[in-house]
């Protein structure tokens, strides 16, 4: 609710300074999608099965039996 009344304001009310200020967060947020990327999948990895734990089924369909 208050994004659009902040980047009017920014965009609008400063003008040339407003545009480089979005520009840089925008800049912000793509640098910071690959740590947030990697951090992510480190945090969500799925857990690897224990040694007694269920084992694959093999594929007889598959041509390397996977």
């Amino acid at each position: 609710m208050i994004g659009p009344l902040v980047l009017t304001t920014l965009l609008l009310g400063w003008g040339g300074p407003g545009w480089l200020v979005l520009g840089a967060s925008f800049l912000l947020a793509g640098l910071a999608m690959g740590p947030v990327t990697r951090y992510a999948q480190r945090a969500h990895a799925a857990p690897r099965a224990e040694a007694g734990g269920p084992r694959p089924v093999e594929c007889a369909v598959c041509a390397d039996g996977r």
